[in-house]
């Protein structure tokens, strides 16, 4: 092909600028779904707080939220259960990208009813299914070839996680590191507009500050670099724990699912509930999201002692029987408090033991951890590393973050053969990255490959 052909091929100038438009109303139309869903949880989560004033109120409520998000979810909408971003990935490498339309609103209304009141799960894995669910419809709607359709739904992850954290590379990142398994500047393109369309408008609705708050000294020296190899090491022990721990619950839970008829109704969810409910009856802060122990952590204002020990493992156990019971909800809220008070407890540990090293103050070390749980639990460190870094604004302690991080995935890859998000899928061997022959192979077909010039003998 000549040089000057090149200019005239309107289908390679036209293709870009079509998706990135598309991209933009994908953006626009995750970001209104993002900012229904953390609005509608921190609306009710309020609504509901007389209720938990009361012991019965504590330990009923999250029963009630799981059954009834359970059952919105397989009952109302007969669609499977769990936090859904493995239903994403399995869209995205199985099914050409194809989402059904109730998949918009099914996650959203289940994961916002039990989070709201007291399961211990954040809104990530729901907000990425809803939202992958709008971008496929648009692309549907459009009569988008396959390869366009999981763009679409990949800006949709984006602009999701984007707009419901204020943070937009966080968005991109997990959905190219996460969702799509690939770096390239057609997937980037589109992903990043939606990203920014999306951030934008749920900055409008929701404010322009980050979800948490930071207000410590971010100085750091070569003594705290050693010190985070020890931290991510713990942080990656952390991770493998409760991915384990969730993967415990699930099995357990399909085994009641089989003893109990009303199983799809959200039985089984009931019971951990009540489980749920005990543990915050003894702990009320390890149920919901949990944001206002992140920003105490980060504030220097957590208290030290056993009930910092006890609040780590109760945060641990909810996080497990609530997820584990296939109750709607994601890791990234749970990740988040888990990291911020094993680094809390941990930077204060160290000062207790050496306090003539100067360490810097447990705040430090609570973001670092933040970072290193996300990362371990969903063995993504750019993930964990842009979470961590958008929504507290720490960008001064980047370089021992990135450390926490790098580490403690290296200890979840050493445990687990997969993570939170891609078990389930690699062990059925459903799990396709772009470029893997499995995924080569399952895109060939047979008449393509079969050798229709024949031998006469």
């Amino acid at each position: 092909m000549s040089r000057t052909s090149v200019f005239r091929t309107r289908g390679a100038r036209l293709e870009p600028w079509m998706l990135a438009v598309a991209a933009a109303f994908v953006g626009a139309a995750a970001a209104t779904v993002a900012v229904a869903l953390r609005s509608g949880v921190h609306l009710l989560f309020e609504a509901l707080k007389p209720l938990r004033e009361h012991w019965w109120g504590m330990l009923v409520l999250p029963a009630l939220g799981a059954m009834l998000g359970v059952a919105i979810i397989r009952v109302l909408f007969r669609e499977p259960g769990g936090h859904g971003v493995s239903a994403v990935l399995a869209s995205v490498t199985r099914r050409g990208g194809h989402m059904r339309r109730r998949s918009v609103v099914s996650r959203l209304i289940g994961s916002l009813v039990n989070v709201a009141a007291g399961g211990s799960a954040g809104l990530e894995g729901p907000i990425a299914f809803s939202a992958a669910a709008v971008g496929s419809n648009l692309a549907g709607g459009l009569r988008m070839a396959e390869r366009q359709r999981v763009l679409l739904l990949g800006c949709g992850v984006a602009g999701g996680i984007g707009a419901i954290f204020n943070a937009p590379l966080t968005g991109m990142i997990f959905t190219m590191e996460v969702v799509l398994a690939e770096w390239t500047l057609g997937a980037l393109l589109p992903i990043a507009i939606a990203a920014t369309v999306a951030t934008e408008i749920g900055r409008l609705a929701l404010g322009a500050e980050g979800a948490f708050r930071t207000s410590f000294d971010p100085s750091w020296g070569a003594h705290d670099l050693a010190a985070s190899a020890v931290l991510g090491a713990a942080a990656g022990l952390l991770s493998v724990v409760l991915v384990a721990g969730i993967f415990r619950g699930e099995r357990i839970t399909r085994a009641l699912k089989k003893s109990f008829i009303s199983g799809p109704l959200g039985l089984t969810a009931g019971l951990a509930g009540l489980g749920v409910g005990a543990l915050g009856l003894l702990v009320p802060e390890a149920i919901g999201e949990g944001y206002g122990t992140v920003n105490a952590a980060l504030g220097g204002e957590l208290l030290l002692g056993p009930g910092l020990l006890l609040l780590l493992g109760a945060k641990l156990l909810t996080t497990t029987i609530t997820l584990g019971s296939n109750a709607p909800g994601g890791i990234f809220a749970p990740a988040l408090v888990l990291g911020s008070v094993l680094g809390y407890g941990f930077g204060a540990l160290l000062h207790t033991l050496l306090p003539e090293v100067g360490f810097a103050v447990p705040s430090f070390f609570a973001l670092a951890a933040m970072a290193g749980l996300v990362s371990g639990a969903m063995q993504a460190p750019f993930t964990g590393i842009m979470l961590a870094l958008e929504t507290t604004n720490g960008w001064e302690g980047t370089l021992p973050l990135i450390l926490v991080a790098v580490i403690s995935v290296l200890v979840s890859r050493t445990f687990l053969r997969h993570s939170l998000y891609t078990w389930e899928l690699a062990e059925r061997g459903e799990l396709m990255r772009p470029g893997s022959d499995r995924r080569i192979l399952a895109e060939l077909r047979a008449e393509e490959i079969l050798d229709r010039e024949s031998v006469r003998i």
